[in-house]
C-alpha cells in the first residue's frame, strides 16, 4: 500500500502537482508513526530492557528511515515553497 502511495505521490512530484507534497508528508508520518508504536510495544513487553545491545541494533534501521523520512519531507517542502530573496 505505502509502494503504490509513494509512486503517486513522486509521479505528482515529478509534474510538480499541488497534492502530491500532502502524499508524501502523510507516507513519511505514518511510516513514522509506525516505527514509533513497534517501539513503544516492544518497550511495553520490556524487550529493550532485557536486551539493550540486541535492541539498538534491531532498531538502527527503523531510526535510519525515520531520519530518511525527515530529509524526504525537507527536500519537497524546500521545492514546493521556494525562499524569495
Amino acid at each position: 500500500m505505502f509502494g503504490i502511495a509513494a509512486l503517486i505521490g513522486a509521479w505528482g512530484l515529478l509534474r510538480s502537482s499541488r497534492w502530491s507534497p500532502y502524499v508524501i508528508y502523510v507516507i513519511a508520518a505514518l511510516l513514522t508513526v509506525s516505527w514509533a508504536f513497534a517501539v513503544w510495544q516492544l518497550t511495553a513487553e520490556g524487550w529493550l530492557r532485557d536486551y539493550p545491545g540486541d535492541a539498538m541494533v534491531a532498531l538502527a534501521p527503523g531510526a535510519l528511515s525515520v531520519a530518511v523520512c525527515i530529509a524526504v519531507i525537507l527536500a519537497v517542502f524546500r521545492h514546493f515553497h521556494h525562499v524569495k530573496h
